[in-house]
């Protein structure tokens, strides 16, 4: 009950099934995050952070920036969860 903020970032990188942030990006997302640091928030994005397992889809995961991507959200305890697709299973 109370607040939930939901911060969807683009993962994107055009023309390749990978996501990946570059700088531009990952400062979006900082100043995205520091406008509401109270707030419980959701943060989602479409290609997975993580490694899945599954070697065809952790080939398209996120994998440019996912230093920047992990310090980010470790600055932001407000982060509750991380949700993403791509995979389309529970990890």
């Amino acid at each position: 009950s109370g607040p939930l903020r939901l911060v969807v970032l683009d993962s994107l990188v055009p023309g390749q099934p990978h996501g990946g942030f570059d700088d531009a990006r990952l400062a979006q997302a900082e100043a995205l995050l520091a406008e509401r640091p109270a707030i419980p928030t959701i943060v989602a994005l479409h290609h997975p952070p993580h490694t899945t397992g599954i070697a065809v889809m952790d080939a398209m995961a996120l994998q440019h920036g996912l230093d920047g991507f992990e310090a980010l959200i470790a600055r932001h305890p407000q982060v509750q969860r991380i949700v993403c697709g791509h995979l389309h299973r529970m990890t």
